[in-house]
């Protein structure tokens, strides 16, 4: 799997300086697209969605559209601050 645009160090450095461990599985949405249809039925063979995103460098203190989705799919959340959420309604918008 093609992962060049990814910053899978930087996750698993950020993970690992919170003493953090996840087996991770990494799938690049570029490189292998996945029809809208058919989202659900990726996102319910975890358990947990990482919702940990780098842009330059940078971390993204946000959370994207698939972890939103991953709340109808009914996914643990890691998030940004590292919280794990269970569900949208544990998850406060500001």
């Amino acid at each position: 799997m093609k992962t060049d645009n990814l910053n899978i160090g930087l996750l698993k450095n950020y993970l690992k300086s919170n003493n953090l461990e996840f087996i991770l599985e990494i799938h690049d949405r570029k490189a292998n697209p996945i029809f809208y249809n058919d989202m659900s039925y990726l996102l319910n063979k975890f358990d947990t969605y990482v919702g940990i995103r780098f842009i330059n460098n940078h971390l993204l203190e946000n959370l994207s559209r698939t972890a939103l989705e991953c709340f109808a799919c009914n996914l643990k959340v890691l998030t940004y601050d590292l919280k794990i959420i269970n569900n949208f309604d544990n998850f406060r918008l500001c």
